[in-house]
């Protein structure tokens, strides 16, 4: 979870500060065999760019004075 908190705060070049990104449940290497439901570690990363773009946008939004 530290990784995913660390990677997003750097997503946002620190424009903002990321204090928690929690996506669970997920299919890891500890546990291979999770339900079909939970996320797997490529889907965690995808939910993890869309979240960066969605804060740099609205940043950059917010900066111009369009909201």
């Amino acid at each position: 979870m530290l990784m995913m908190r660390e990677a997003l705060s750097a997503g946002l070049r620190g424009q903002r500060r990321a204090n928690h990104l929690l996506l669970g449940p997920n299919i890891n290497r500890s546990r291979p065999n999770g339900d079909s439901s939970w996320l797997t570690a490529d889907q965690a990363g995808e939910v993890d760019c869309g979240c960066k773009s969605s804060m740099r946008l609205l940043v950059q939004r917010r900066t111009s004075g369009r909201v």
